[in-house]
């Protein structure tokens, strides 16, 4: 689905609770979840974010402020993608690679295990 699109669905799922439930049963929750997830598969971290948060909503046994907690995530995340879809701003395709290769502090060839000096050894004698 094209980025223009998307973004009048998400305007029609995105929820602005200025105060009482913003969902009268878990499963309208849920509902609300599978309607919102495919629609952010066009920016990954948008989508793993919003699945990550998303997976709380199936656990009966949760609190509800353990609950709420990931409810707003995910009504930022929505939040978010709407705005950036309004501006045109580009998300993150593809997640980055953060790893650097270690820098080496110190161009000193070191010998061999086996040429190395030993240090000090302690010898102890007991009765």
């Amino acid at each position: 689905m094209e980025k223009h699109n998307i973004l009048p669905i998400l305007k029609s799922l995105r929820i602005v609770n200025d105060s009482g439930a913003i969902f009268q049963t878990q499963q309208d929750c849920l509902n609300w979840t599978n309607k919102v997830l495919p629609l952010l598969k066009y920016d990954q971290t948008h989508y793993e974010d919003f699945r990550y948060n998303a997976q709380f909503m199936e656990y009966e046994v949760l609190s509800n402020s353990r609950r709420m907690k990931h409810i707003n995530a995910m009504l930022g995340i929505v939040q978010q993608a709407v705005i950036e879809l309004e501006n045109n701003i580009e998300g993150d395709k593809t997640p980055k690679d953060t790893t650097e290769a270690p820098k080496e502090k110190h161009n000193i060839s070191k010998p061999p295990w086996y040429q190395r000096p030993i240090g000090m050894i302690g010898i102890g004698v007991t009765n």
